[in-house]
């Protein structure tokens, strides 16, 4: 071996020594030569990054965490298996033909394949054997199809029936007519939405008769002049208010009263 001064280094009174390899852990007193750290380094790199010791033509390999080296790895497919493993990886082609072959097969099952299905699926949302012009159609839970249904109607009846809908301009119609002013007398119909009748006899005395005690309903009376007419509210038919009364009077101004109808034959107050 070959020594160098020191104070070639910028030391003074020492030497180096020149070495043909690297060691390990190596001394600072060493230098190795050109060749020695070019066959460290080559042989650093092939050990690192080395084939597997088979391999099998156009297999992916895959890193041994045993021996740092490739191995064999995963099988390149040109089909998806069914059910497949996991060391198999199926090509772009393979993955959209099997798509393609679900997409085309996902409506060709027949009704008996498809399990808790017992009648025709082209039933399922058949029209009803006979149907009625404007009608909004319902299921039917016995034959599992459509049937008549609900009627949609353009005003809104007292007290209405379950199987009508009122339209939309039919519900504002009847909203708006709570309240009225009766100059003259008036009976109230059942179909009537009035809530508030303003009683005005300003000339007479003025009789307003009740709707049938039947169908249960309240209503507001207000005698809204300020004269000695009376404001006459009276039954209909056999019909009692208070249970014994057959009329009831509003004599002053701004006299009020609430009633409301039993369902029966009665007003009570």
């Amino acid at each position: 071996m070959s020594n160098i001064k020191n104070n070639m280094l910028g030391g003074g009174g020492g030497s180096v020594t020149i070495v043909t390899s690297v060691g390990d852990p190596g001394l600072d007193t060493q230098v190795p030569s050109e060749k020695a750290v070019r066959d460290a380094l080559d042989i650093t790199v092939a050990s690192e990054v080395t084939g597997p010791v088979t391999t099998t033509e156009n297999k992916i390999p895959q890193w041994s965490s045993t021996s740092k080296d490739l191995k064999d790895g995963l099988v390149l497919t040109t089909s998806v298996a069914d059910p497949g493993v996991d060391t198999q990886v199926p090509s772009e082609k393979a993955i959209r033909t099997a798509l393609n072959a679900k997409a085309a097969s996902s409506h060709t099952h027949a009704e008996s394949e498809v399990t808790n299905l017992t009648t025709d699926l082209g039933n399922k949302a058949a029209a009803p054997s006979s149907t009625t012009e404007n009608k909004i159609p319902q299921w039917d839970s016995t034959t599992k199809l459509l049937k008549d249904g609900l009627t949609i109607t353009t005003s809104v009846a007292n007290p209405g029936v379950d199987t009508n809908i009122p339209t939309e301009k039919a519900v504002r119609t009847s909203l708006g007519l709570t309240s009225a002013v009766k100059t003259a007398g008036y009976t109230i119909l059942d179909t009537d939405s009035l809530l508030t009748i303003l009683i005005s006899c300003s000339s007479a005395d003025i009789t307003i008769i009740l709707p049938s005690a039947i169908t249960k309903r309240k209503l507001k009376f207000v005698k809204s002049d300020n004269t000695s007419y009376r404001g006459i509210i009276t039954r209909a038919g056999s019909d009692t208010i208070g249970l014994v009364s057959t009329y009831m009077e509003l004599v002053t101004q701004n006299q009020s009263v609430n009633i409301e109808s039993d369902g029966v034959s009665n007003w009570y107050y």
